[in-house]
């Protein structure tokens, strides 16, 4: 999930710059705006980064009415999120990027 997401996440402060200006330059290019990893500073001193992805994680929307990594395991491969193996996550990830 984090290499689909956002693969600085553990590395920069809220705020991943580069990625921003990548936002902005499709923006001009497809004319609709995309996510661009700008979590809030302060948000990632309290929590710390690993709660902050797991809350991530476990209230983003899977598919029509799945909320949760756990939940989207069970519905789209009947296992665990932690049975996954990284081609179902990546698979997973993509086609919620896709809107399903």
């Amino acid at each position: 999930m984090v290499a689909a997401e956002d693969s600085l996440f553990f590395q920069h402060h809220g705020f991943d710059l580069v990625e921003i200006q990548r936002a902005m330059d499709e923006e001009e290019d497809r004319g609709y705006p995309r996510g661009a990893s700008a979590i809030t500073p302060l948000a990632e001193w309290i929590p710390g980064k690993r709660r902050i992805l797991e809350l991530y994680l476990n209230v983003i929307e899977w598919g029509p009415g799945v909320y949760g990594a756990e939940a989207a395991a069970r519905y789209h491969y009947s296992v665990r999120a932690a049975r996954m193996d990284r081609y179902s996550a990546v698979i997973l990830e993509r086609m919620r990027k896709m809107g399903w």
